[in-house]
């Protein structure tokens, strides 16, 4: 944005192959992050959306294309870059520190999340100290995700919120436990 000053100083890509084994690693001033493992690159879009759409076949497409077995880990770590989601939508800030990580099997049909995100808002809502632990197969996708606190527009807060969510074949099963600082209509 206008005015507006970023901090980049280095941006190293660093590609590598031992073996079968590839990596590939990005490292910035405000981000570190890294693929590892058997997979295409060019394919990665078409691989998430066919683990996805077992899942939820009727709102996921499936993959357009043959996907090569695909096997990695992932890895991300952000530092300060509450600036540079400004440049894509003013309304989203936080994930400032910011890590995830994971394995995806396609072989399997293994999908792993395990992160935690300290902040992050959008307009008029914000979640602090998020934690996500996701687990799925080729059945079902598990999601456990708990936050510190909630806040909804001006006045409303759901502190200590855990939801638990299973979905397979289009069907999800949603448990929230939560409180609120006042009564809910």
């Amino acid at each position: 944005h206008e005015g507006e000053r970023l901090n980049v100083d280095s941006v190293v890509l660093q590609a590598s192959t031992q073996g079968l084994v590839k990596t590939l690693s990005l490292q910035t001033n405000e981000i570190d992050a890294n693929i590892k493992g058997a997979y295409e690159i060019m394919q990665l879009g078409e691989t998430f959306k066919r683990m996805l759409h077992q899942y939820a076949p009727a709102y996921i497409e499936n993959a357009k294309q043959i996907v090569k077995a695909q096997k990695f880990t992932y890895y991300i770590k952000t530092g300060n870059i509450d600036g540079y989601l400004s440049l894509f939508d003013k309304d989203l800030k936080g994930f400032s520190n910011t890590q995830l990580s994971g394995i995806l099997d396609a072989d399997s049909n293994q999908l792993t999340i395990d992160g935690t995100i300290p902040s992050f808002a959008y307009k008029q809502c914000s979640v602090d100290n998020l934690r996500i632990k996701g687990d799925g197969n080729k059945d079902n996708l598990n999601l456990d995700i708990q936050a510190d606190n909630i806040i909804a527009g001006d006045s409303t807060y759901f502190p200590s919120t855990h939801i638990y969510i299973v979905t397979q074949k289009n069907i999800s099963t949603v448990k929230v436990s939560t409180s609120a600082n006042h009564t809910l209509s």
